[in-house]
């Protein structure tokens, strides 16, 4: 990872299935970050007491203090718990910060645990306050004076085909454009998916030619060249290398050219 010295190794994961459309009970974002966290604690094999970080993404049930509500909420003494706001990048940037985080002494080991499900109760009271305002064209704000709502909701689609397509119609006015090559993104994508058991189209491979031909959303990006919101989760068990040899395993570290470390007697799995 860029900047990073590498002491920090990735030592337990866990995963909810990725799904189109729920098929379970809804769960609060609480218990999705509660059930991901004790998954990878859990894998890991380390003592829920040495987790001294947190790294979140938001909480439906909570606007506000997320790092606070989970540590209290999962009954863990954090040193350092941050929110983390990146879009797609989200899951990418809470390694990131954890790893950093563990290089900078701040943490022992650190959970980053983002929740995938918007699905969750509702209650069957309806609200006595003010109705919520609609979110356009996918914007991520439409409040009264955000950049959005002045400069962008008033031109139509907002959402992350429209913009796409317009670096890539810049793009072919600049340099040119052959819409088989950038097709093949979208077929290497789809191929390395394909290699996890637990994709959505696990064994659904797709071609250029499939690409080409599936319907346009925003000139020149097809269907099959846009991202499919799923329904699922992701926690990682991040810790330091004295941790790390505690545990049962190491599963990537953040510098490649590092060995692994050698498991020791200084802790057992739970």
């Amino acid at each position: 990872m860029t900047g990073l010295r590498g002491e920090a190794a990735i030592v337990g994961i866990a995963e909810l299935p990725a799904q189109r459309r729920p098929t379970g009970p809804p769960m609060f974002t609480l218990d999705q970050y509660a059930l991901l966290a004790k998954l990878a604690i859990e894998d890991a094999g380390v003592d829920p007491a040495r987790i001294n970080g947190l790294l979140t993404h938001g909480v439906a049930e909570s606007a506000m203090f997320a790092p606070a509500t989970l540590c209290e909420y999962l009954g863990l003494a954090l040193d350092f718990g941050e929110r983390v706001d990146l879009g797609g990048a989200t899951s990418a940037g809470t390694i990131w910060r954890a790893a950093a985080a563990i290089e900078l002494g701040i943490c022992d080991a650190v959970l980053a645990v983002v929740p995938g499900s918007a699905s969750v109760p509702q209650s069957e009271r309806k609200s006595s306050g003010p109705a919520r305002a609609p979110n356009w064209y996918g914007a991520s704000s439409n409040n009264y004076g955000s950049p959005q709502a002045e400069f962008e909701i008033p031109y139509g689609n907002l959402g992350q085909n429209a913009p796409y397509a317009q670096i890539a119609q810049r793009y072919a006015a600049e340099f040119g454009y052959e819409p088989a090559a950038v097709a093949k993104i979208a077929v290497d994508q789809r191929t390395n998916a394909c290699a996890h058991p637990g994709a959505v189209f696990h064994g659904t491979p797709i071609t250029v030619d499939d690409v080409l031909a599936s319907p346009m959303i925003a000139d020149p990006i097809h269907m099959l060249e846009t991202v499919m919101r799923v329904h699922g989760g992701v926690g990682v068990l991040l810790a330091n290398a004295d941790i790390a040899r505690c545990g049962s395993r190491v599963l990537a570290s953040t510098s490649p050219s590092r060995p692994r470390p050698t498991p020791t007697t200084c802790c057992t799995r739970r």
